[in-house]
């Protein structure tokens, strides 16, 4: 099963969070890429928002777009 399974809807807090792949796989993508996630839909939405952990600052205003309401 791909890590971020694990970590789509309430699956998060019914297990353990792989910290260590989430950690891999966010040195491995660029502020662009997350962005880029954040404007997704679904999956790749809440990836990028995992991924943004602690980019909020650079990442403010593609995090808050994200989550408004359409």
């Amino acid at each position: 099963m791909p890590f971020y399974l694990a970590m789509m809807g309430l699956n998060a807090l019914r297990r353990d969070v792989p910290f260590d792949t989430l950690r891999e796989v966010a040195r491995g993508t660029t502020d662009d890429e997350v962005a880029e996630l954040l404007a997704s839909h679904g999956r790749p939405r809440v990836m990028g928002a995992w991924l943004a952990s602690g980019r909020t600052q650079r990442l403010e205003a593609a995090l808050l777009e994200a989550w408004r309401p359409r």
